[in-house]
């Protein structure tokens, strides 16, 4: 997995490629962290995620509690197929968390 940080009026853009599985998680967990500590918020872009899993799921849904009690805004730009699908198997509904852009 790779990511491309970015930054736009005080948000921190990071767009993410390949897989967000077990393997992949605390790195990403890592930066997503370092985003919400050194801006007002996070603009997640998913779009071209190939492969993902239930770790990369919980993934963020934690990061998605951290910016509420940071008061950090957070929103996910593009969320591939992929992602969709595993999130449907697990029962969470992205449009339901209002986590969308």
């Amino acid at each position: 997995m790779g990511f491309i940080r970015d930054e736009k009026e005080g948000q921190a853009i990071l767009k993410v490629d390949g897989e967000l599985t077990v393997y992949e998680v605390a790195g990403l967990r890592e930066a997503l962290l370092a985003c919400f500590e050194e801006n007002n918020g996070l603009t997640l872009d998913l779009g071209d995620v190939k492969t993902c899993d239930t770790a990369g799921i919980q993934l963020l849904l934690s990061a998605q509690r951290t910016a509420r009690d940071k008061e950090k805004k957070f929103v996910f730009s593009e969320v591939s197929k992929v992602v969709m699908e595993v999130a449907d198997r697990v029962g969470i509904d992205f449009d339901e968390l209002g986590i969308r852009a």
